[in-house]
Parts: C-alpha cells; sequence; structure tokens
C-alpha cells in the first residue's frame, strides 16, 4: 500500500510548491499529487520553465519524494468542451506541456477535469447541448492522446469524476467517454470519493465497485454531502467501510491520494495530513 497526498493544500493555506514539498517532508508519506493550477489564481509553479521543473525534481529528490502524478490546470470556464477556440487552445497547450513536465518528473499519470462547467449535467441541459459537449470533449482528448503517442511518452491521463451538477460526474458517463475514445488505452479513471460521494450517496459502494478495473487515480477526502470541502477522511458521510473493500480491489500500485483541502478544527494543515495517513493505515490495513 502506498499513500500519497496532492499538494493542491498550498493554494488553500498559501504555500509555494517548496514549502508543500518541505511540507510533506515531515510526514511519513513519500509520494505526491503535484498541483499546477486553478486558471485565474497563481501558479503553483511554472510548468514551462525547463530550469524550474528540474530544480524541483532536484528539491524532490533531495527528500527522496516521489510524484506519482501531477493535476493538469483547469477552471469553470477553461475545459475542454468550452465553446471559446481560444481557451481550449490555451488548455489543451498547458496540458501537453503539463504532461511532458510529468514525465520529465517520473510520474505515471495526470489528472484532467474532462469537463468544470457548472450546470451542464444531463440533467441541467438539452441532450442535444450534452451530446455536443461530450464529443467536443472526445476530440480534445484524442488530440492529446494523440500527441502522447507521437512522442512516445509513457504517462496515462487519469479523467476525475466530477461533481454531480457538473458533466461527467456520474462514472457511467466516464466509462462511455473512454470506451469511445481513440487510443482508449492511454486512459483511466481519477476516483474523487467526495464527488463519487455527492452523485451516489448509499449507492457509492455499488458504482464503485463496476469501474474498479478504470482506476488509475485517486482522490480520497470526506464531504458533509453539501459541500465539496474536501475533509479528512471519517470527518463526513462517506460510508468507509463500504468503500474500503472495493477500493481494495484495484492495483496497488495505484497510491491512495489524500486530497484534503480542510484542516481538522484546531489543527494545521501538516497535522491534518500526518492523521490523515494514519487514518488511512487503520482503513486499509487488510490490503
Amino acid at each position: 500500500m502506498k499513500i500519497s497526498v496532492s499538494t493542491g493544500f498550498a493554494e488553500r493555506f498559501n504555500l509555494d510548491v517548496y514549502s508543500a514539498i518541505e511540507l510533506v517532508s515531515k510526514t511519513s508519506i513519500r509520494t505526491i499529487e503535484l498541483w499546477s493550477l486553478h486558471y485565474g489564481k497563481k501558479k503553483h509553479f511554472d510548468w514551462s520553465d525547463k530550469k524550474v521543473v528540474e530544480d524541483i525534481k532536484n528539491f524532490l529528490k533531495k527528500y527522496e519524494i516521489e510524484v506519482y502524478s501531477i493535476h493538469a490546470p483547469f477552471s469553470a470556464e477553461y475545459e475542454f468542451p468550452a465553446e471559446d477556440k481560444n481557451i481550449v487552445s490555451q488548455l489543451v497547450k498547458d496540458t501537453k506541456d503539463i504532461i511532458e513536465t510529468a514525465v520529465v518528473l517520473g510520474a505515471k499519470c495526470v489528472v484532467v477535469h474532462p469537463a468544470s462547467k457548472p450546470d451542464t449535467s444531463k440533467n441541467h441541459v438539452p441532450q442535444q447541448i450534452y451530446q455536443k459537449r461530450f464529443d467536443n470533449t472526445k476530440v480534445v482528448l484524442e488530440e492529446i492522446a494523440e500527441f502522447v503517442v507521437k512522442n512516445n511518452l509513457s504517462i496515462k491521463i487519469a479523467l476525475e469524476n466530477q461533481l454531480p451538477h457538473i458533466m461527467f460526474g456520474y462514472f457511467d458517463e466516464l466509462v462511455e467517454l473512454i470506451e469511445k475514445i481513440n487510443y482508449k488505452e492511454l486512459f483511466g479513471i481519477c476516483v474523487d470519493t467526495s464527488h463519487a460521494e455527492m452523485s451516489y450517496k448509499t449507492d457509492l459502494p455499488q458504482k464503485l465497485l463496476s469501474i474498479t478495473k478504470y482506476i488509475i487515480s485517486t482522490h480520497l477526502s470526506d464531504t458533509d454531502g453539501v459541500t465539496d470541502a474536501h475533509l479528512l477522511p471519517l470527518e463526513g458521510k462517506i460510508l468507509w467501510n463500504k468503500i474500503v473493500p472495493v477500493l481494495e480491489q484495484i492495483p496497488k500500485d495505484v497510491p491512495l491520494t489524500l486530497e484534503v483541502l480542510t484542516s481538522l478544527k484546531n489543527k494545521t494543515i501538516e497535522e491534518t495530513i500526518k492523521e490523515g495517513y494514519r487514518r488511512l493505515n487503520l482503513l486499509f490495513k487488510h490490503w
């Protein structure tokens, strides 16, 4: 069992990439998912600057921390099915650059949001609009996949399930996209447990069981069922005793990645991450 942590907490707690890595080094965790950017906010690091990337690589080596994945940039406006071609072009360029950076840092996959705009689920838009957005996403992801193949890059792309009011908030949508896409062997699913709990509630264990073969990345956190606060596991409504046996069926080389954006009451984010590590070890003690 390998436990990882996303450095996405750095944005919430005003830490630069080096401070985030140094904070992780003070815990028992030695694998990370590297955050990149929420458009409109400050970059976590400049992935387009080769010197910066090499410096981060050396900094990680100093603390013996490995990168399993990098989270590609996104925002509600910057999404693959966007109608604005300039936005899509910028997002594709940044995603390709992130992929090249991931390879340099030895990462196994890049996590992407296949869509991000609120109120775009099947329950929010007409079927014709939904299908157009679906097709646009497929075309863009195929362009990115072709880039990976043509450049002989050893990397996979993990599609993250979104919140229920956003397109691709349900596992069946992601499976359909993967099965219809060219180069589908490059794609898998990043399971976000908080998002999934808000989509499925008590049906989550059964729905999760149906996609275990697609899972290549994880975002483990909890939710109160109302907000996307990314609480520490066991702080919300997720029935961990039900979903842990399902998650134990995914390949053991896929890390259990804490994506915690809210610290425990009266605790620092460092203390919270340490507690998260302890809890995951207890929850997955038989894996």
